[in-house]
């Protein structure tokens, strides 16, 4: 997948699970090419969770989700990292 063709799927992603909240920006969605694609989907699924529609106020500003997304697509990719550092590690030891 090409750069632009990820940053289009990410933003058909986030308006197929949260259509009541505008879909990221293309400068906002290539902020997630940093990260494997099955962790920016387990990230904005986690932020429909988040920012439900029941849960939102009036007012809202997307960007709030977007960055919440950012973050949790980081910590999804960290955490995969040590996982897979400690097998390794693991691995070598025995």
């Amino acid at each position: 997948m090409t750069i632009l063709e990820k940053i289009k799927y990410f933003q058909q992603v986030w308006r197929t699970l949260m259509p009541y909240l505008p879909a990221p920006a293309p400068e906002d969605a290539a902020r997630w090419l940093s990260y494997p694609v099955e962790d920016v989907e387990s990230a904005i699924l986690r932020t429909g969770k988040r920012f439900a529609q029941s849960k939102i106020p009036t007012g809202f500003d997307a960007k709030s989700a977007y960055r919440y997304c950012t973050a949790t697509a980081r910590s999804i990719a960290q955490r995969a990292a040590v996982v897979a550092t400690s097998q390794q590690t693991g691995a070598v030891e025995k």
